[in-house]
């Protein structure tokens, strides 16, 4: 009876280890949890800052370079730099290409007429 009441004993104080040791380990996942949960803000925070930044620098740059926005009767909106067309990739690719080798083929022609 002594054997079973001693095995018992240790085996209760195994259990209350291992409880004690899950308790701490799920203190440590709670500290790590909150951690990230803070980091996560942190970047948050600071990439909406660089955004604000990169926006500023951009019309800035923008400014200096003479950017200009321009609406044609028509409804198309055309971007100039100094004067410059500044095209569309994604709406004028096609039309540049075709206005380039326009002007390719009257160059030619006033080379020939030469």
């Amino acid at each position: 009876m002594e054997k079973l009441r001693a095995e018992n004993r240790t085996r209760r104080m195994k259990l209350e280890a291992a409880r004690e040791a899950a308790k701490s380990e799920e203190a440590r996942v709670d500290i790590l949890k909150a951690e990230i949960k803070r980091l996560n803000q942190k970047t948050k925070i600071l990439s909406s800052r660089m955004a604000e930044a990169r926006s500023f620098l951009c019309r800035d740059a923008a400014g200096l370079v003479g950017l200009r926005l321009k609406r044609r009767k028509s409804g198309k909106v055309e971007y100039l730099i100094g004067g410059v067309l500044i095209p569309n990739l994604l709406t004028d690719l096609g039309g540049m290409q075709i206005a380039l080798n326009e002007r390719r083929k009257k160059k030619e022609e006033e080379v020939k007429g030469l």
